[in-house]
């Protein structure tokens, strides 16, 4: 199974976005026989990695929205517009 997986860190300076591939065998697993995410059996494996930077107008907002009162955080839209990648 390919799985995307986004974040963005306390620097707000960028979104990171990463696609891997993880065995689709321990989906078939009962939850308390999944391997640890420290067990070799575990197989996922890192296909492709991107950081795409904020503009300026973002990073600003999202600080904007961080420093606010907790009564003004939400619900604040933001819209994240990023230029397309192609994951290979």
């Amino acid at each position: 199974m390919r799985v995307i997986g986004l974040m963005s860190g306390t620097s707000m300076d960028a979104i990171d976005a990463a696609v891997v591939e993880i065995d689709d065998a321990i989906f078939d697993l009962a939850p308390d026989e999944q391997p640890s995410p420290r067990d070799d059996s575990l197989r996922v494996r890192l296909r492709t990695f991107v950081e795409e930077p904020y503009p300026n107008s973002t990073r600003e907002a999202l600080e904007r929205m961080v420093n606010a009162s907790p009564s003004r955080r939400l619900p604040t839209p933001l819209t994240l517009r990023v230029k397309r990648r192609a994951f290979r």
